[in-house]
């Protein structure tokens, strides 16, 4: 009788914890951390019933979210739903890396609609069973309720939002995707791993970024032996101030890489240089090309400022834009940076007009030229 109620004992010990989706991993069980190329902002880690990702602050090193992907993952990690079938995803960034994996069927929620470039998120969009709720801290998170998401993903521009603790008030799980705090191309082309797990697509995931590191590594390589790099300024006018990358952007790699000489790549920092009108005009005179130009003409360059026809990259009708591409351009380039350096090194290094741009378009020359 005492071996009988032991067993059933044992049973019923084993059967809570088969049932309960939380639960401690052995201290003695050691997990294989997976060894990133060039991504600074994450960490995976994986053990045999679960896989960890740690969401990382790249200044200090400090693991800012803790997750936890599978059926046996444990009370200190936030647990993603293994099966996600229903994701709000608010930054383009997220599609890209979303649509490349053939998932768009999962994403339920966008912050704009209008900004949307894949056309099955368009197809579905029109369908009404996607939909546009807007941006955290601006809508009133009905919506964000109303698609019962199994997850919300979101850049964390602002961890301490009023907005995020609503929404984990209301129930909802958040997921951050620190993408966007990579300093390279190719770094933040490595987050499409991180999507694999989550959307248990880890061997596609795998060969997206093989296959897009490999051609953009191959292509760096020939342009890092040119012996003449065009010097570049890249960035646009809003209002009085000029918004130009800092030196240690990863658009600024992306030029360097295509051989291309930034006029502020010595600069430190991520974030945006702003220069009053009169310090780009007398540093950028003679600098030969202007990328990211936010109209779409030359007469639209002059309506921002008649000062810019004294610089070189207008008087010679070297500008160029992604404006008329824009939804596609930071939908797609997230996953396609090669694509991108294609484009840099058409740019920079042909001398034919009639070579085909992706994502950027040469601005029309003057009226007057």
């Amino acid at each position: 009788m005492k071996i009988v109620l032991l067993f059933l004992i044992g049973c019923l010990v084993v059967s809570c914890g088969e049932l309960d989706e939380k639960v401690e991993v052995p201290s003695e069980q050691v997990g294989d951390t997976l060894q990133n190329d060039y991504a600074e902002a994450f960490r995976m880690i994986r053990y045999p019933d679960f896989m960890q990702i740690e969401i990382i602050l790249p200044d200090t090193k400090e693991v800012l979210f803790q997750y936890g992907v599978g059926n046996r993952v444990p009370q200190h990690l936030t647990k993603v739903s293994p099966e996600l079938k229903r994701v709000i995803a608010l930054s383009s960034t997220h599609l890209g890396m979303i649509s490349a994996l053939g998932r768009q069927e999962f994403v339920v929620g966008v912050s704009d609609a209008k900004y949307l470039c894949d056309m099955e998120y368009v197809k579905r969009w029109n369908e009404k069973s996607l939909r546009s709720l807007g941006d955290i801290g601006m809508t009133d998170f009905e919506g964000y309720v109303a698609v019962n998401p199994d997850l919300v993903m979101h850049s964390g521009f602002d961890l301490n939002s009023p907005g995020l603790k609503k929404m984990q008030d209301l129930g909802l799980d958040l997921f951050v995707n620190f993408d966007w705090r990579e300093t390279t191309p190719l770094g933040r082309l490595e987050w499409i791993k991180v999507m694999g797990v989550l959307f248990h697509a880890e061997e596609e995931a795998l060969n997206i970024y093989q296959q897009s590191k490999s051609a953009y590594i191959q292509l760096a390589e020939q342009m890092a032996t040119v012996a003449k790099k065009p010097t570049v300024i890249m960035g646009t006018m809003y209002g009085d101030v000029f918004n130009a990358p800092a030196g240690e952007s990863y658009k600024v790699k992306l030029i360097q890489d295509a051989g291309g000489d930034y006029v502020y790549g010595s600069t430190k920092g991520t974030g945006s240089l702003s220069l009053s009108l009169e310090e780009l005009i007398m540093q950028n005179r003679d600098t030969e090309i202007w990328l990211d130009v936010a109209s779409s003409s030359s007469e639209e360059v002059l309506q921002m400022s008649q000062n810019f026809n004294m610089l070189e990259s207008f008087r010679n009708n070297r500008m160029y834009s992604y404006m008329n591409n824009i939804n596609c351009y930071w939908e797609e380039t997230i996953v396609k940076p090669h694509v991108l350096l294609e484009d840099f090194v058409k740019i920079f290094h042909s001398t034919s007009d009639s070579d085909s741009l992706v994502f950027y378009l040469k601005l029309p020359a003057h009226l007057s030229h």
